[in-house]
């Protein structure tokens, strides 16, 4: 089993697939739902986007200018909030079905095991944030051992780089 080429981790996916896909084709039924057709909110699209766009950017001048008290970041940020807000009042007032459906919100199931899976969320990926950082910062590594060492398994080569990292 240790003489496989690397490449035998993605050509193994092929019988699976193979096998999914002839399975798919005679277990799974047609079409049981009903023909209902939804059209393309276009709205949505032209708030959410930029909304995303914004946000994001001011989220990550935050670093490059010490703070939110700099308007490079405000602007965007607020840009966003505003855009979120027309989108919620739009995605609430609208007869026809929008991109986002913040109605959902309403069943108390939803809203809980959605604020659940943010929080776990921020939990698990929280330390992958401060990670990079620590090692950067507190460890004074450079950013490829920085990246190397984020990679799973990363820790041993972290604490093997005298065998293969140059001089300096």
């Amino acid at each position: 089993m240790n003489s496989l080429s690397w490449r035998w981790a993605f050509y193994i996916n092929i019988p699976i697939c193979f096998v999914t896909l002839l399975l798919t084709v005679f277990l799974v039924s047609g079409d049981v739902s009903p023909k209902v057709k939804t059209s393309f909110d276009l709205i949505g699209i032209l708030l959410l986007s930029p909304m995303f766009a914004l946000f994001i950017y001011g989220i990550s001048q935050v670093g490059t200018y010490g703070g939110f008290g700099n308007t490079e970041v405000l602007v965007p940020v607020l840009l966003g909030v505003l855009l979120l807000a027309v989108y919620v009042y739009y995605a609430l007032r609208t007869k026809n079905e929008p991109v986002i459906d913040l109605r959902l919100f309403q069943s108390r199931n939803f809203t809980v095991s959605t604020v659940m899976m943010f929080i776990s969320g921020m939990a698990t990926n929280g330390a992958m944030l401060l990670l990079p950082l620590y090692y950067q910062q507190v460890r004074g590594e450079s950013i490829l051992m920085t990246g190397v060492m984020m990679i799973p398994g990363g820790r041993h080569a972290a604490d093997t780089q005298q065998d293969w990292a140059p001089d300096g």
